[in-house]
């Protein structure tokens, strides 16, 4: 009596037995040995859009974000999170202070020292990008907040390794990339 084999199994034997009459030539041996263990190659992540970054050090920071599924409809998602973000992510939002700077005019030697708290992406024809930045005024206590209008993707052409740089590191705090609490300072912190 033959051995069965599972639901899976056979449609590999299937699709690999076809594939091999297409093309009558013999499977390689990774393909060989996916077959035998009943290997299936995981599905393609959704496409992820990244829409909006909020980064905020007290507050719940937020990330907006379009989702393309396999049924290719988009799905609107966002994440609030608490905590610090990871320094290379803020390192990524960093970089587009001097385009701010320069988009709006601003003194650079005041804004040199500012933080960019947020941006805005548009997905049209290239990337557009909306830029926020805070700056601390050391004797009121306030902070100024400075948003630029909408940078259309002719203006930040060149600019599209660093913002597929951003892009990459927003998707890794999706996936739960963040900065390292140091262990000890929050154990010394709780014996005082």
């Amino acid at each position: 009596m033959p051995r069965k084999s599972s639901t899976i199994g056979n449609a590999v034997d299937r699709v690999t037995s076809n594939a091999r009459r297409r093309s009558k030539q013999p499977l390689s041996t990774n393909v060989q040995k996916q077959v035998k263990q009943g290997e299936v190659k995981p599905e393609k992540p959704p496409v992820i859009h990244i829409t909006k970054i909020k980064i905020s050090p007290n507050d719940a920071s937020l990330l907006r974000y379009d989702r393309v599924t396999k049924n290719k409809e988009t799905e609107h998602c966002e994440l609030q999170f608490f905590g610090a973000i990871h320094p290379d992510f803020q390192e990524a939002l960093d970089y587009f202070r001097r385009i701010a700077i320069d988009a709006i005019g601003l003194d650079e030697s005041a804004w040199n020292t500012a933080r960019v708290s947020g941006v805005s992406l548009k997905h049209d024809d290239g990337i557009g990008l909306t830029i926020t930045m805070q700056r601390k005024l050391e004797d009121a206590g306030l902070v100024v907040v400075v948003n630029t209008p909408f940078l259309n993707p002719d203006f930040l052409m060149g600019e599209n390794n660093r913002i597929n740089k951003l892009t990459k590191e927003a998707i890794a705090c999706l996936n739960g990339k963040r900065a390292q609490l140091d262990l000890f300072a929050a154990a010394e912190k709780e014996a005082e």
